[in-house]
């Protein structure tokens, strides 16, 4: 149950009056954005039974654009981030629109919180004033996932390149999206040892990440989502003797320049396992010319392809395009056409 919810339980009788207070996990979820749910969550926060372990926190809001907040209550987040480093929780998630926050700044203790295992910040805004500033290194021993959307990332290295991930010695799996450098950054150096899946995307094409540098040496699992990335695949630390499945989708094509396209096909030429967009195999074809024809890999590992298509497109012309995929491999054990609308 939402938290809300939860409060509304102290009428049913005498003993439910105080049982809200011994939540372990709370979901707190505003769909309606008014300055009265913001100060619910700090009561709420403030009245909970503090002797009780805390195991989640998970804060949701939909502002909606323009909307005005009063100074007051823009620093619930803040709040929220505080309360849950001081109360040792172990996984925190918070996704809340920004635009009405101007000069948001995250409190340093939840960046240095030995408990955490898990931390999504999914803070979006459009506005200039609502970027966020992501330290330069962490201070999360335990941490196993990051999902991180609309960062700046701070320089931290002599080389020029930001490095924020390095000293997160437990992370496993780390999502990164919209996210950007700080303007002297030469690019992204993603170096982590026990590192195994990465899913890493833009929003718009005005990214300025392009260059990425992977010292992964255990990663499995790589994902690229969103606007294609303007940036050649990444130099690695021996990552395609040990990349095992792939997942590329993406908006927008092509935008994506043919050597762009090659650079990232020689990575991922010995996955496994392989998922790809139908904007991705129709960008093969787009550019299909002898010089693209000659570089194509062989994907000679290949035990599995999948392509993601709206229902509407033709099965036909997706298996032409695989053909002319895989013209210099051997077939996959298993190919499917999967529906973007499965589930829905």
């Amino acid at each position: 149950m939402i938290a809300k919810h939860c409060v509304q339980t102290c009428v049913l009788s005498k003993r439910w009056k105080n049982l809200w207070k011994c939540l372990t996990n709370i979901k707190l979820f505003d769909p309606y954005n008014g300055v009265i749910f913001d100060e619910f969550v700090s009561q709420f926060l403030s009245c909970r039974d503090n002797s009780v372990p805390l195991h989640s926190i998970s804060y949701k809001n939909n502002v909606r654009r323009n909307y005005e907040i009063p100074p007051k209550t823009t620093n619930i987040l803040v709040e929220i981030m505080e309360y849950a480093a001081l109360h040792n929780v172990q996984q925190l998630e918070i996704k809340a629109k920004t635009d009405h926050i101007r000069n948001l700044e995250l409190p340093p203790s939840i960046f240095n919180c030995d408990s955490l295992t898990s931390l999504t910040l999914f803070l979006r805004g459009v506005s200039k004033s609502t970027t966020k500033m992501f330290p330069k290194s962490l201070n999360l021993p335990a941490l196993k996932t990051l999902t991180l959307v609309q960062f700046t990332f701070f320089t931290s290295s002599d080389n020029g390149y930001a490095e924020p991930f390095s000293t997160c010695n437990m992370l496993n799996k780390l999502v990164i999206f919209a996210c950007k450098l700080q303007d002297d950054a030469q690019g992204l150096c993603i170096s982590n040892s026990k590192l195994s899946n990465l899913a890493i995307g833009t929003m718009n094409r005005r990214s300025n990440i392009h260059k990425v540098i992977l010292c992964t040496p255990k990663l499995k699992s790589l994902t690229i989502i969103g606007i294609p990335p303007i940036f050649p695949a990444p130099s690695t630390c021996s990552l395609t003797n040990l990349l095992e499945e792939l997942k590329f989708d993406c908006m927008y094509g092509s935008t994506m320049g043919e050597d762009i396209l090659i650079s990232w096909l020689h990575l991922i030429a010995k996955v496994n396992i392989m998922t790809l967009s139908y904007k991705i195999l129709k960008l093969m074809i787009l550019k299909n010319n002898s010089s693209m024809r000659a570089q194509l890999p062989s994907f000679v590992k290949l035990k599995s392809l999948k392509v993601e298509a709206y229902p509407w497109k033709c099965d036909d012309r997706i298996r032409e395009m695989v053909s002319y995929l895989l013209q210099n491999s051997p077939p996959p054990a298993t190919f499917d056409i999967i529906s973007y609308l499965k589930g829905i």
